[in-house]
């Protein structure tokens, strides 16, 4: 659907872009702020909050006016995790990954040319990387993400680079060639280790998880300070 625009209803597009403007760091936002943002008129946004709010989708602050995500999105949510088995069993995993790495353990899945965290652990250390449940990050420019691309059918994968790889520091790999060379070593070897590519001085080493027939359905790893990412260490990992 999302190669094929014309089939895309316009008011929905819409209310989702409304939706997905919200995050840990904008967790509530005003209707000035959602035009700013959106690029929407003021009166356009305030008609679909006044509809999202009357299906209890986002909440408005009496205080300051603002809105803010509604215990409707809550309870769909927990539809949506329940069928995902996949998280409840990584779970106790995820927590062994941190008591014996001492650094943030992430599962994630593949959404078109993004990774979804579907669980992340926190580390222990005062010094670490904070991601967060539902946070999307740049396939082509992590460890999870790799591993995911490394093995998608070659049809897909081509069909996700072909859109483009940004940059997003000096070591971020947009050369699809040079993409390629690296995802056939992380099948062959079977694991990714990589630093930098999307937050500069984050490491981080990931795994892919396989399902009963044997094909890859996400991504397990942990991430942390380059420094602390040593060769030693790595071998450990």
């Amino acid at each position: 659907m999302r190669d094929r625009p014309r089939e895309l209803l316009g008011s929905v597009t819409k209310c989702m872009r409304l939706l997905e403007a919200f995050s840990p760091d904008r967790p509530e936002l005003s209707i000035e702020q959602f035009s700013s943002l959106l690029g929407i008129p003021k009166s356009t946004v305030y008609r679909m909050l006044h509809t999202l709010e009357a299906r209890r989708f986002v909440e408005r602050n009496p205080e300051t006016g603002a809105y803010h995500l509604g215990l409707k999105l809550w309870e769909i949510g927990c539809v949506a995790l329940g069928r995902v088995g996949l998280r409840q069993a990584a779970s106790p995993i995820l927590g062994k990954l941190v008591n014996l790495c001492k650094e943030t353990a992430l599962l994630a899945v593949l959404d078109g040319s993004e990774v979804v965290y579907m669980d992340v652990v926190d580390g222990p250390q005062p010094l670490r990387f904070h991601g967060w449940l539902g946070q999307r990050v740049p396939a082509h420019a992590t460890g999870t993400g790799k591993v995911l691309l490394a093995h998608l059918p070659p049809a897909a994968l081509e069909e996700i680079t072909a859109k483009g790889l940004p940059r997003f520091t000096s070591r971020t790999i947009t050369d699809r060639d040079a993409l390629s060379e690296e995802l056939a070593t992380i099948r062959q070897q079977g694991y990714a280790f990589r630093g930098g590519d999307w937050i500069e001085d984050i490491f981080g080493a990931t795994a892919p998880v396989r399902d009963h027939t044997g094909q890859v359905i996400a991504a397990l790893g942990v991430a942390g300070p380059t420094t602390r990412f040593t060769d030693q260490y790595l071998q450990s990992l």
